[in-house]
């Protein structure tokens, strides 16, 4: 079941792998990808270093924060993810 990534729940990420998904608008196609969360610095404007794994993985770390949700693109293009592999 996908949950959202947020600064609460992203800590207890760090070395698992995560399938992640975030939809764009219609225009662009949606951002998903298979990635590994190596470390997290909620003090960056992009807070996520990972290892990609497979998709559009490696474009995770580019997301950024916004009212307390990840998302990536636009603020309102929020990530959800599961974990695939603790």
């Amino acid at each position: 079941m996908f949950k959202y990534l947020t600064k609460e729940n992203v800590s207890s990420l760090i070395g698992k792998t995560i399938k992640f998904y975030s939809p764009q608008y219609e225009a662009n196609f949606s951002i998903e990808g298979v990635a590994k969360l190596e470390e997290v610095d909620l003090e960056k404007h992009h807070p996520l270093s990972v290892l990609a794994i497979s998709g559009e993985g490696d474009l995770l770390k580019y997301a950024f924060i916004y009212d307390g949700y990840f998302a990536l693109g636009d603020s309102d293009r929020f990530i959800s993810f599961e974990i695939v592999e603790a």
